[in-house]
């Protein structure tokens, strides 16, 4: 059986369960070595416990892999007609397979939801020092490890408590990278609000929505004062952000998810989280982004989808901002325009059955400079 270059068959020799930053739970394949795009592959997401039920796949398998945008392996299908007799289908968790805390089912995933799960606390931190949250370059994993392991360190706050001399004392670690380390520490604290709430992986924040939070509510004090209302079921705190027709204050809002951001906010662990940071001089308030009004984008809404040609994301959602534009996760009658790269998915075929306009990099790139729209 032959497949084109960027799919590629191999055998499934197990199937493991990860825990994010977040708490989700992600089965994922482990996959005897494959080359695919240039790669060797050993392991390949399954996406959601759901997804592995209706393809079926099983340990022993063999399974089609490709990489999803050029990056991310995932098995696309299994072979069923080259079974084995006696394999069984995967037995999806019960307790969570890091700590045996207990699951929280949130549509088709499922969620850890014990604070002190190990592995959310590693993924945490490094999401935390992530270049796209507070930045922090030098604390990859196995400092992270370390600074759990032999700095006790159990939540974001506690890195910026961090002096040269402790990092020293961690294997490989010299002085000089130690230092460094701390002075990246301590020019995050300076980051802003957007960066820090992204930085703290609550469930459904990302880097859009902690934006949005951040410039509407300005200052963490305001947007904990709001949880609190929110979450004693103060009606008009949840009207204005999650009323019962249209949309509230801050976009891409709605009931499900504000229910949960908001009580993760008010949590007490939470609000340990945000005592520690202020004490530490972390900047607990929105950072002002200046925009140049560029006509035909500022005020229109943007959805990016697929791998686009030159543009980073990240930096064409920055040169979007800046031309008074917003970027959003989500496709709906509010979009104003859908850029589409290679693998656009399924947005791309929202944006088509809403009637949505679509560019591509070169329309976008033209858009921003003044020009006339060109729908692809």
């Amino acid at each position: 059986m032959e497949f084109p270059p960027e799919r590629r068959l191999t055998r499934v020799l197990g199937i493991t369960v990860t825990v994010g930053k977040s708490g989700k739970l992600t089965p994922v394949a482990e996959l005897a070595p494959v080359r695919l795009a240039q790669t060797t592959v050993v392991r390949a997401s399954l996406h959601n416990f759901v997804e592995l039920d209706r393809k079926d796949v099983r340990v022993g398998d063999w399974v089609a892999v490709e990489k999803a945008g050029d990056i991310i392996p995932q098995v696309a299908l299994a072979e069923h007609a080259l079974r084995a007799p006696g394999t069984a289908p995967f037995t999806v968790p019960s307790v969570c397979p890091s700590c045996g805390g207990a699951l929280e089912r949130e549509e088709i995933f499922l969620f850890c939801t014990s604070p002190r799960c190990p592995d959310q606390l590693r993924e945490r931190l490094a999401h935390f020092a992530s270049r796209k949250a507070m930045d922090v370059e030098g604390l990859g994993d196995s400092v992270i490890d370390q600074l759990v392991t032999k700095l006790a360190v159990r939540t974001p706050d506690q890195l910026f408590a961090l002096h040269a001399r402790d990092l020293a004392a961690l294997e490989r670690m010299g002085d000089k990278s130690a230092q460094k380390i701390a002075e990246r520490l301590e020019g995050a604290k300076d980051r802003g609000l957007t960066r820090v709430l992204h930085g703290l992986a609550i469930r459904h924040v990302g880097e859009t929505l902690a934006r949005d939070l951040a410039l509407h509510f300005r200052t963490m004090d305001a947007l904990l004062a709001f949880s609190d209302r929110y979450v004693a079921g103060d009606e008009s705190a949840i009207a204005e952000v999650a009323p019962n027709n249209g949309t509230g204050v801050v976009p891409g809002l709605a009931r499900r998810s504000a229910d949960v951001i908001f009580a993760v906010l008010a949590s007490p662990a939470m609000r340990e989280i945000v005592r520690g940071l202020a004490s530490h001089g972390v900047r607990l308030d929105a950072i002002e982004e200046r925009a140049v009004a560029v006509e035909g984008v500022a005020g229109k809404t943007f959805v990016l989808t697929g791998t686009l040609p030159s543009l980073s994301r990240e930096a064409a959602s920055a040169r979007i901002r800046a031309a008074g534009g917003r970027v959003s996760s989500a496709v709906s009658k509010k979009t104003d325009y859908v850029v589409a790269g290679a693998e656009a998915g399924t947005k791309l075929e929202q944006a088509q059955s809403l009637g949505v306009a679509v560019l591509d990099e070169g329309a976008l790139v033209e858009l921003l400079a003044g020009g006339p729209v060109a729908r692809s």
